[in-house]
């Protein structure tokens, strides 16, 4: 379930989110921090579920093609700390299906700019 961000979750999610092409902070959110890139037309939103897992969704339906074609599996809901479920967040396409530590979170930011600057599709963050 997400939880509430520290403010040790925070400032790791947004190094992580600025380490890796995610400069503009955006509208966030309970339990989010949003982010775009002036680098590739990407949102991001990032969430934690403890203060090692965290969850990933974002904007690109192009992105979440070439993602779930290499096996990456996505989801379109997340567990809310109420047990309930919903869309992921206003804007996002998909979320990642398992939760991810930091190192693992740093290497998909850096594949979602990646693939994003290479696939572009209409859903880059205004």
């Amino acid at each position: 379930m997400i939880i509430p961000l520290s403010v040790v979750t925070t400032t790791r999610l947004e190094k992580a989110a600025l380490d890796n092409g995610f400069d503009r902070e955006l509208p966030s959110e309970p339990g989010w921090l949003a982010y775009a890139s002036t680098h590739a037309p990407l949102g991001i939103w990032l969430a934690a579920l403890g203060e090692d897992l965290f969850l990933v969704a974002f904007s690109q339906s192009n992105v979440a093609k070439a993602l779930t074609g290499q096996g990456i599996p996505l989801e379109r809901t997340v567990a809310l700390s109420d047990g309930s479920h919903r869309d992921v967040v206003d804007g996002a396409n998909l979320v990642l299906e398992k939760p991810i530590e930091l190192a693992s979170l740093r290497q998909v930011l850096r594949a979602l700019v990646t693939t994003s600057q290479t696939r572009p599709d209409s859903n880059a963050p205004k």
